[in-house]
């Protein structure tokens, strides 16, 4: 949050609580799935009901789950290639991206899924 007052009464060095600048980290792929999927529902919403959204259209939403997937898969950021929770969502994300007609969008989240995939296949346990 931003401007939270940290307490100074806990210990934020534990393994289990994180300081400001750890929680304000953008290193951790785990985080980025959950935002592409926000986006991708907010384009649902968009897509299927636009009189419920006044901010942006839906085109803008998925373009947004896309520029997610890319910040995530643009080399920065760590556990890209872990099973990521929630990570079925790029599927629907993909399916709706060739529906749509965004053929170089599609091909994006495709490559890098499946860059991903093949990390796995040559992983003993992936």
């Amino acid at each position: 949050m931003p401007n939270y007052n940290y307490p100074s009464n806990i210990d934020w060095g534990n393994w289990w609580s994180w300081n400001q600048a750890a929680s304000f980290a953008i290193d951790r792929g785990y985080d980025y799935i959950h935002v592409a999927a926000a986006y991708w529902a907010m384009y649902r919403v968009a897509r299927n009901y636009p009189s419920l959204v006044r901010v942006h259209d839906w085109q803008w939403y998925i373009n947004q789950a896309v520029i997610t997937v890319q910040a995530m898969t643009g080399g920065r950021v760590g556990f890209v290639n872990d099973g990521l929770m929630g990570e079925t969502v790029l599927t629907f994300l993909l399916e709706d991206l060739t529906r749509e007609g965004l053929t170089s969008n599609a091909s994006f989240v495709e490559s890098k899924m499946r860059s991903r995939a093949s990390v796995w296949a040559g992983q003993r346990y992936p």
